[in-house]
């Protein structure tokens, strides 16, 4: 009876967590559909995603539709040839082409390797923070990212439909004039006489569906990938299956927990604000948060005396150019170098020539210390050159709050300094407001006006580091002295 018990319920925690997916992926098509009609248009993205999804899947489609209507024409041949009707055979091949094999053979291809590559590219800049960092700089990622890759695959689906559609039946005809001796005209002839154009808008029309599941479930199983390499390789393979299982049934017929709770903090302008606390109290979820890239359940963040939890992401874009975050692993983008991640967010929402844009890379290159790096790549950058350089992005559009998270972990003595005078550096030359988190306690003595102490998801305690350091408070001591985990 347990047994049963235990089956019910993980059966139940199934059926629940595929609602939430189902929901989750609407609300993912809805605003798919309402960026990709609404202003402003970059043809650019699209571009670069016809050649990925649709130039380069011509040869697979091609090779798959050429073989799919020798064997259809060679095994309906053998049947039709016991009844005397093998020269019907142009009927059978064209109308299964045209209407079932072509657009459902050519979608599962394009689903396993096109779903599966944007699974693989979103999910990767997930698990690495990039969209994350998209979304900091105040980039619409779904305008961005999801949007040019349905709208390709919509549109890239049918046209390679047509190829496989014409090779197969191409196979077909070559097929039965070598094997069956059936003459090409004849085949032609049959095939022209009772494959309609009713019949071939019947199944391209269904390649357009088919896109649009096909590019939602690789983007949306990348954006929602969680758990390193290991995550993502689950969710490429959920993509392949899930996208061949929804082209089969379209054919047919057409967990979480409290972090943070009742927190309250107030950040004062100008201020360099330190939020310590152990690891998993919840410090980074506190920055996101900050800048909208997560929602609370309940309550209000007031920033410059705007509640932003109900504001919609594309009323928090305005919002985030206000505010500069430093990801903990610096969340640079791998394919573009150093200069052009600089540039990124001045490319987004200013209007300036490439001169301006170059004298500012420069600019904010110099402010924190890097010189001749705009040409290389991320992965040739030292860790401490890498976090300067995430900080330079951070401070292109110039910034009224900086956002730091873990800024010194994973560096050496010499470049943790670097970083913590490059932080005090930035908030006098700048005036910038400061929140840094870190459970780095020799470098939140250093930067801080103010040190907050994050326990149990809520604010044990809020002082100056001198307050800090004389308090007989003793959470306060014990976590200072390494008694409560960090």
């Amino acid at each position: 009876m347990p047994s049963l018990r235990s089956l019910v319920e993980e059966l139940g925690q199934r059926a629940l967590r595929l609602i939430v997916d189902l929901g989750a992926m609407s609300l993912l098509a809805g605003r798919t559909l309402y960026h990709a009609v609404t202003p402003p248009y970059q043809p650019r993205l699209l571009i670069a995603q016809m050649d990925h999804i649709a130039v380069r899947s011509v040869s697979i489609v091609g090779v798959a539709g050429l073989f799919v209507g020798l064997v259809l024409a060679l095994q309906t041949a053998y049947g039709l040839a016991r009844f005397g009707a093998k020269g019907t055979v142009g009927i059978i091949v064209g109308l299964s082409m045209v209407r079932e094999l072509g657009p459902v053979v050519t979608a599962i291809l394009v689903g396993g390797r096109v779903g599966s590559g944007f699974t693989a590219e979103l999910g990767s800049m997930k698990v690495t923070e990039q969209i994350d960092a998209m979304r900091a700089l105040g980039v619409n990622h779904i305008k961005k990212l999801v949007v040019p890759r349905v709208v390709i695959t919509m549109l890239a689906l049918p046209l390679l439909t047509v190829i496989a559609n014409a090779l197969g039946v191409f196979g077909g005809m070559v097929i039965s004039q070598y094997e069956f001796n059936v003459d090409y005209h004849q085949y032609y002839t049959t095939f022209t006489q009772y494959v309609k154009l009713a019949d071939m808008l019947s199944g391209l029309g269904k390649t357009v569906f088919f896109g649009f599941l096909i590019g939602l479930v690789g983007c949306y199983n990348g954006l929602t990938t969680r758990g390193g390499t290991e995550g993502l390789g689950r969710a490429t393979t959920g993509t392949v299956v899930m996208s061949s299982l929804l082209v089969f049934i379209s054919d047919f017929c057409f967990d979480g927990h409290a972090v943070l709770r009742g927190l309250d903090l107030i950040i004062r302008p100008g201020e360099s604000l330190t939020i310590m606390g152990g690891s998993g109290t919840g410090k980074s979820v506190l920055l996101r948060l900050i800048i909208g890239l997560l929602k609370p359940e309940a309550g209000q963040i007031l920033l410059e005396g705007q509640d932003i939890v109900p504001l919609p992401e594309r009323d928090l874009l305005s919002v985030r150019r206000k505010v500069g975050l430093v990801f903990q692993g610096s969340a640079l983008f791998d394919s573009l170098p150093v200069g052009e991640n600089v540039a990124y967010a001045l490319r987004e929402h200013t209007q300036w020539d490439e001169a301006a844009i170059r004298a500012r890379v420069r600019e904010v290159l110099d402010l924190v210390g890097l010189d001749a790096v705009e040409q290389k790549d991320p992965a040739e950058l030292s860790g401490g050159m890498r976090k300067r350089v995430a900080v330079a992005r951070a401070i292109a559009l110039p910034p009224r709050i900086l956002l730091y998270d873990e800024p010194t972990t994973g560096l050496d003595p010499s470049n943790v300094e670097k970083v913590i005078e490059l932080i005090l550096d930035l908030k006098g030359k700048l005036g910038v407001t400061s929140v840094v988190v870190t459970h780095d306690i020799a470098s939140a003595l250093k930067v801080s006006d103010r040190l907050a102490l994050l326990h149990e998801g809520r604010i044990a305690a809020v002082g100056t580091p001198e307050e800090v350091q004389a308090t007989h408070d003793s959470l306060i001591r014990d976590f200072m002295i390494g008694r409560v985990e960090r």
